[in-house]
């Protein structure tokens, strides 16, 4: 188990903020590290019938019953396969929490808000639209931000 935080002592320049970012198939996400709870390694679930295909079962975590997203499939991507390097990012919106399982985890990025970009129409062509809040650009790639709220809404 890996519990997100931040260093106390570590100063954050104004107008960055930081993101948990990971990948999905060859795609980099990003969601607000406030919104991210824990990292877990795959656990076994429970199959829930007649439930959205994106979601995968449910698992107990320390006594919460929390639904497990394939997020893959949720961004009209694909299932995954779980692999040792996948992860489940445990992440809260209001009170709701559930468990993505993503490709891997790649760690806490700062993204500076003036960087940030509509995501191109072929982006959203490929990855369901209305998820993304914006895009950014890193050195060697697009990393694209989710909306967790949107997400959930389902």
């Amino acid at each position: 188990m890996a519990t997100i935080r931040l260093d106390a002592e570590e100063k954050i320049p104004l107008n960055t903020q930081e993101y948990l970012s990971f990948r999905v198939g060859r795609e980099t996400f990003a969601l607000p590290v406030v919104d991210a709870r824990e990292i877990e390694k795959p656990i076994p679930f429970t199959l829930v019938p007649n439930v959205d295909d994106f979601v995968e079962g449910v698992f107990n975590l320390r006594g919460k019953i929390i639904p497990l997203m394939d997020l893959g499939k949720r961004l009209t991507l694909g299932p995954k396969k779980i692999t040792s390097e996948s992860r489940i990012v445990i992440a809260e919106s209001g009170h709701r929490l559930v468990g993505m399982v993503v490709d891997a985890v790649l760690g806490v990025i700062s993204i500076n808000m003036d960087d940030l970009s509509p995501a191109p129409e072929v982006v959203q062509a490929k990855i369901a639209g209305e998820f993304i809040t914006a895009v950014s650009q890193s050195d060697k790639n697009l990393i694209i931000l989710l909306d967790i709220k949107k997400l959930l809404e389902e």
